[in-house]
């Protein structure tokens, strides 16, 4: 069986901007755990983190938030980050919500715009007679996760309410798809006058409709305007797979027989000379041998953790030569063999 038949390939594509995981780990790094710890077994560093302008997978982002929970002895800590990420972490999406004319233009630029910030997700504003209805609906599984990313999420949308309106959160009630956690009362305290309710059928902004038609306290035409076209700037590029390499990586992350695509062979395919080609990608900060390592990298490491494959089999279905070859790039990658790598994850209560 292939490599992707085994995972869903969209949870290894770009989805996710960096700049949330970079927040998640200072957090996790101010409770005084080491950040070598947070990314033992990962495809990321913390320097590779920080440089990076391109956005991580849900795969990385995944790891990286379960591994802070077992590390802080904290599963409710998305409750911690939902205080962090704050309506500004959202760049120009954040700007132009702050910036709206009122408080209806600020989600409607959410609904539209968030692609632009996490591509795992779509929104709805729907209105009713007295009743507004912010609505997140999962355009993949997110698992484990979805408690983390929704109460994060939450929190942004909440503090996005507090700092454009004079409105109190009164009357404003949440629905989540998950099982009420052993945790429940920490989000009476973190969302104070906020009802809270588990076990629904979806992630619900339940509120008055008078919010909607709030004033907003920072409004600011030209700046809304300006973060409108920017996000309209960085949509579009979405639309038409994002940049250059993360439509190249999603490209390789489709091949199922381990006969990855050569530069030139791209480079034809993408009606461009090779030249071209490299120059483009430089641009972006990489270049072809990066992405092929990123995915191979990728989808080795989640394959020795999540699956019963021999080294072997996995060598075989990444297109390498054989498993002496694999385990000599492996070494380059994480500075041990994969056997090294499969006996640390077992030893390891992740």
């Amino acid at each position: 069986m292939s490599l992707t038949q085994k995972t869903n390939v969209s949870r290894f594509a770009p989805a996710i901007h960096p700049s949330y995981a970079r927040l998640l780990c200072a957090h996790l790094n101010g409770l005084g755990i080491e950040l070598d710890k947070v990314f033992e077994g990962s495809t990321l560093s913390w320097e590779s983190l920080l440089e990076r302008q391109r956005f991580i997978s849900f795969e990385q982002f995944k790891f990286i938030s379960i591994r802070g929970m077992f590390l802080s002895d904290r599963p409710w800590l998305g409750l911690d980050i939902s205080s962090i990420i704050q309506v500004s972490s959202h760049g120009p999406l954040g700007y132009g919500a702050l910036a709206s004319r009122d408080v209806r233009q600020a989600f409607k630029l959410v609904e539209r715009m968030m692609p632009t910030r996490i591509q795992l997700y779509t929104f709805e504003l729907e209105e009713t007679y007295d009743r507004a209805y912010f609505r997140l609906h999962e355009l993949a599984e997110t698992g484990e996760l979805r408690e983390f990313i929704q109460v994060m999420l939450l929190g942004s949308f909440i503090d996005m309410l507090s700092k454009i309106s004079s409105t109190t959160i009164e009357g404003v009630v949440v629905e989540f798809p998950f099982a009420e956690p052993p945790w429940a009362d920490r989000y009476i305290e973190r969302f104070e006058g906020i009802s809270v309710l588990f076990g629904k059928p979806g992630f619900v902004v339940d509120m008055p409709r008078s919010f909607l038609d709030q004033p907003c306290l920072t409004a600011d035409e030209y700046a809304y305007r300006n973060a409108c076209r920017e996000c309209e700037t960085l949509l579009e590029r979405q639309q038409k797979g994002g940049e250059l390499a993360d439509t190249i990586t999603r490209d390789l992350l489709a091949v199922d027989d381990g006969c990855y695509p050569t530069l030139e062979d791209l480079a034809e395919r993408y009606h461009m000379s090779a030249r071209t080609l490299i120059r483009r990608l430089k641009a972006e900060s990489t270049n072809y041998q990066v992405l092929l390592d990123e995915v191979r990298k990728e989808l080795a490491c989640w394959c020795i953790q999540n699956t019963d494959d021999s080294i072997e089999q996995i060598a075989e279905n990444l297109g390498f030569i054989d498993t002496s070859n694999f385990s000599r790039v492996f070494r380059r990658w994480l500075q041990c063999t994969p056997s090294e790598f499969k006996a640390r994850q077992n030893g390891t209560n992740r």
